[in-house]
């Protein structure tokens, strides 16, 4: 099976709505006097693909080129100004040195500053719109700009989410600058494994093919804070238990607490969505499930709303389907280096990016939460109890992530519109 699909119920499909479904990806749906058909039109699919030519695998990195350039040429194809979010990332950098070498006019970049020192890509945004000459915004977002947003921030999600915020704030800089259409790097990370996880897989693997009998220790982790918490996932021999160990949240005990319900209930509802693929990789499962889970329903579905919001639209040029295909079908080997970031997009694109730009550290894009959020403005959202009341004050310690209170908060306003 590819990338789009699994067996059971798919967590796409799942809605906050009772006995409602999403349509799954690569689906649609006929009506036809009372009678229901679905259809699965599109898969992506690696292992049924025709290997790559001698040329593809030879000079990869000029195939790769020439195809994300022909997917950023037809994502620039608009009526209305279109510019590129520049986070100071690879993905973004890169998408704005192919739009501007794509572009007879200027090109506009759009970039969010902080006050907070610590989270300031300024220099890197900088470097490349001075280096592609490009028609550069700088849109400066405060604490109070945050927290006066809230409301309708809460109002733009159709269902739960931790995400959002950050393109919300995009999106709205886009319609207040006059850009009708933005070029986004969506889709980079999981393309050209560009997330510190797949250099992690293969070890988590490991750790969860041991003996029962020394697994058993990952137990005592439910005694430590933070993300150590995550590795008694690796108790479970199923996929998804080894996909929850680099993104999950909170363990089915921390879940069934939240949501007031029966651990077991949890342990079912995982169970259901466990995929069935046919012994990938390490690094491909974990592409598989990047896509089926964190893109695709957090990512993509957070973009979507929130630009929506301001009436802009948001182009995703690296999850062309020819792009996303090509990439797939090369050799593995290509896509992993210890010394270059993402070595595939980065060989591709040589001569484009500036150094500092490419071994700068990881960061992902991100507002500074962990600060804004320790105050009472959060605790008020997120309510009253003693599970929210634990959780409030392991942050408050620092021994959690800020998504956990954040999360609570979210929960609870849905609730509040429910009820």
């Amino acid at each position: 099976m590819g990338i789009l699909s699994s067996n059971g119920v798919s967590s796409s499909t799942l809605t906050t709505l009772q006995s409602v479904r999403a349509l799954p990806a690569g689906h649609y749906l006929i009506l036809s006097l009372g009678e229901r058909s679905l259809v699965h039109y599109y898969d992506f699919k690696t292992e049924d693909s025709p290997p790559s030519n001698s040329s593809n695998t030879e000079n990869p990195y000029a195939t790769v080129r020439s195809v994300l350039q022909e997917a950023t040429r037809l994502h620039l194809i608009s009526d209305a100004p279109i510019g590129v979010f520049l986070s100071g990332g690879i993905d973004s950098s890169a998408l704005t040195a192919l739009a501007a070498t794509n572009r007879t006019n200027s090109l506009t970049t759009l970039s969010i500053m902080f006050e907070e020192p610590s989270y300031s890509e300024a220099p890197y945004q900088r470097a490349v719109a001075a280096r592609y000459g490009t028609d550069h915004h700088e849109i400066l977002i405060k604490e109070e700009d945050f927290w006066s947003a809230m409301p309708s921030i809460f109002h733009r999600m159709d269902q739960p989410s931790i995400d959002g915020v950050n393109t919300y704030f995009i999106s709205k800089a886009a319609k207040d600058t006059g850009i009708k259409t933005l070029l986004s790097g969506l889709g980079g990370d999981e393309v050209f494994w560009g997330y510190p996880s797949f250099q992690k897989i293969r070890w988590l693997r490991m750790i969860q093919s041991l003996p029962d009998i020394l697994k058993k220790a990952l137990r005592l982790f439910d005694f430590f804070p933070g993300s150590w918490r995550r590795l008694e996932y690796l108790c479970s021999d199923d996929p998804l238990s080894l996909y929850l160990t680099i993104r999950g949240l909170f363990t089915p005990k921390e879940t069934a607490d939240v949501l007031e319900c029966d651990e077991g209930q949890v342990q079912e509802v995982l169970r259901e969505l466990n995929p069935t693929w046919c012994n990938p990789t390490p690094e491909v499962f974990l592409q598989r499930m990047e896509f089926n889970w964190y893109l695709q329903n957090q990512l993509l579905k957070d973009t979507d709303g929130m630009s929506m919001a301001h009436s802009v639209e948001i182009r995703v040029p690296f999850l062309d389907h020819y792009l996303v295909e090509t990439v797939g079908r090369l050799d593995e080997r290509w896509k992993q280096d210890r010394k270059t970031p993402k070595p595939l997009l980065v060989k591709a694109l040589d001569g484009l990016l500036p150094q500092e730009v490419v071994f700068r550290p990881k960061q992902g894009f991100t507002f500074p939460f962990a600060q804004w959020l320790r105050r009472e403005n959060l605790r008020i959202l997120i309510g009253e109890g003693r599970t929210k009341e634990h959780y409030w004050r392991l942050f408050e310690k620092g021994q959690v992530h800020w998504s956990k209170p954040w999360a609570l908060a979210v929960l609870q306003q849905f609730k509040n519109m429910t009820t």
